[in-house]
Protein backbone atom coordinates (compact mmCIF):
# COMPACT_ATOMS: atom_id res chain seq x y z
CA UNK A 1 0.00 0.00 0.00
CA UNK A 2 1.30 3.42 -0.95
CA UNK A 3 0.83 6.13 1.61
CA UNK A 4 0.61 9.69 0.39
CA UNK A 5 3.03 12.06 1.99
CA UNK A 6 2.08 15.65 2.69
CA UNK A 7 4.94 18.08 2.36
CA UNK A 8 5.00 21.83 2.38
CA UNK A 9 7.58 24.49 2.17
CA UNK A 10 7.81 27.26 4.69
CA UNK A 11 9.06 30.63 3.78
CA UNK A 12 8.87 34.22 4.85
CA UNK A 13 5.43 35.50 5.79
CA UNK A 14 3.37 36.79 2.97
CA UNK A 15 2.80 40.52 2.70
CA UNK A 16 -0.70 40.13 4.11
CA UNK A 17 0.53 38.32 7.20
CA UNK A 18 3.40 40.75 7.64
CA UNK A 19 1.04 43.71 7.40
CA UNK A 20 -1.31 42.18 9.99
CA UNK A 21 1.66 41.61 12.30
CA UNK A 22 2.59 45.31 12.00
CA UNK A 23 -0.87 46.59 12.95
CA UNK A 24 -0.20 47.02 16.70
CA UNK A 25 2.98 49.00 16.02
CA UNK A 26 1.28 51.09 13.35
CA UNK A 27 -1.68 51.81 15.63
CA UNK A 28 0.59 52.78 18.54
CA UNK A 29 2.56 55.14 16.28
CA UNK A 30 -0.63 56.66 14.89
CA UNK A 31 -2.21 57.21 18.32
CA UNK A 32 1.02 58.61 19.74
CA UNK A 33 1.35 60.97 16.77
CA UNK A 34 -2.25 62.13 17.07
CA UNK A 35 -1.86 62.76 20.80
CA UNK A 36 1.22 64.89 20.02
CA UNK A 37 -0.85 66.85 17.47
CA UNK A 38 -3.62 67.33 20.04
CA UNK A 39 -1.09 68.60 22.58
CA UNK A 40 0.25 71.12 20.02
CA UNK A 41 -3.30 72.23 19.17
CA UNK A 42 -4.13 72.68 22.86
CA UNK A 43 -1.00 74.78 23.33
CA UNK A 44 -1.95 77.06 20.43
CA UNK A 45 -5.53 77.32 21.69
CA UNK A 46 -4.41 78.20 25.22
CA UNK A 47 -1.98 80.86 24.02
CA UNK A 48 -4.62 82.41 21.77
CA UNK A 49 -7.49 82.31 24.28
CA UNK A 50 -6.08 82.98 27.75
CA UNK A 51 -8.24 85.42 29.74
CA UNK A 52 -5.44 87.50 31.24
CA UNK A 53 -3.75 90.50 29.69
CA UNK A 54 -0.06 89.94 29.11
CA UNK A 55 2.28 92.06 31.18
CA UNK A 56 5.57 90.25 30.80
CA UNK A 57 4.48 87.54 28.35
CA UNK A 58 6.03 84.84 30.55
CA UNK A 59 2.73 83.16 31.42
CA UNK A 60 1.76 82.87 27.76
CA UNK A 61 5.23 81.69 26.72
CA UNK A 62 5.21 79.12 29.50
CA UNK A 63 2.04 77.39 28.34
CA UNK A 64 3.25 74.07 26.99
CA UNK A 65 1.39 71.16 25.45
CA UNK A 66 2.97 67.74 25.81
CA UNK A 67 2.08 64.12 25.20
CA UNK A 68 3.35 60.67 25.97
CA UNK A 69 2.51 57.08 26.74
CA UNK A 70 3.12 54.60 29.49
CA UNK A 71 2.50 50.92 29.98
CA UNK A 72 3.34 48.21 32.42
CA UNK A 73 1.83 47.84 35.87
CA UNK A 74 0.47 51.39 35.91
CA UNK A 75 -1.61 50.80 32.77
CA UNK A 76 -2.56 47.18 33.37
CA UNK A 77 -1.37 43.98 31.73
CA UNK A 78 -0.90 44.33 27.99
CA UNK A 79 -2.20 47.89 27.93
CA UNK A 80 -0.73 51.21 26.96
CA UNK A 81 -2.09 54.59 28.02
CA UNK A 82 -1.61 57.62 25.79
CA UNK A 83 -2.10 61.17 27.03
CA UNK A 84 -1.99 64.79 25.95
CA UNK A 85 -1.73 67.55 28.53
CA UNK A 86 -1.08 71.23 29.06
CA UNK A 87 0.97 72.94 31.76
CA UNK A 88 2.44 76.23 32.83
CA UNK A 89 6.20 76.42 32.43
CA UNK A 90 8.63 75.90 35.28
CA UNK A 91 9.50 79.62 35.27
CA UNK A 92 5.86 80.60 35.79
CA UNK A 93 5.60 79.99 39.52
CA UNK A 94 2.32 81.91 39.62
CA UNK A 95 0.60 79.63 37.07
CA UNK A 96 -1.26 77.84 39.86
CA UNK A 97 -2.68 81.17 41.03
CA UNK A 98 -3.90 81.98 37.53
CA UNK A 99 -5.67 78.63 37.44
CA UNK A 100 -7.33 78.52 40.86
CA UNK A 101 -7.39 81.99 42.41
CA UNK A 102 -10.65 83.97 42.12
CA UNK A 103 -12.63 80.84 41.24
CA UNK A 104 -10.43 80.10 38.22
CA UNK A 105 -11.35 83.38 36.51
CA UNK A 106 -7.87 83.70 34.98
CA UNK A 107 -7.33 80.01 34.29
CA UNK A 108 -6.87 78.57 30.81
CA UNK A 109 -5.89 74.94 31.31
CA UNK A 110 -9.31 73.68 32.38
CA UNK A 111 -11.01 75.70 29.64
CA UNK A 112 -8.66 74.28 27.04
CA UNK A 113 -9.22 70.70 28.18
CA UNK A 114 -12.98 71.25 28.09
CA UNK A 115 -12.71 72.65 24.57
CA UNK A 116 -10.78 69.60 23.34
CA UNK A 117 -12.27 66.68 25.25
CA UNK A 118 -15.13 66.21 22.78
CA UNK A 119 -12.94 65.98 19.69
CA UNK A 120 -10.25 63.63 21.02
CA UNK A 121 -12.12 60.31 20.54
CA UNK A 122 -12.96 61.12 16.91
CA UNK A 123 -9.41 62.17 16.14
CA UNK A 124 -8.03 58.97 17.67
CA UNK A 125 -10.47 56.79 15.72
CA UNK A 126 -9.51 58.57 12.48
CA UNK A 127 -5.80 58.05 13.22
CA UNK A 128 -6.35 54.34 13.91
CA UNK A 129 -8.41 53.93 10.74
CA UNK A 130 -5.65 55.57 8.70
CA UNK A 131 -3.03 53.32 10.33
CA UNK A 132 -4.79 50.06 9.48
CA UNK A 133 -5.57 50.90 5.87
Amino acid sequence: MIRPKLTYKTGPPTRAIASVMRIPDDVNKAVNGEMAAIARDMQVYAKDNHPWQNRTGRAEEGLTGYSGAYGGAAAGPGRKVFYAALRHGKDVFYGIFLEVKHGGRWGIIQRTLEAFVGQIPGRIVNAINEAVR
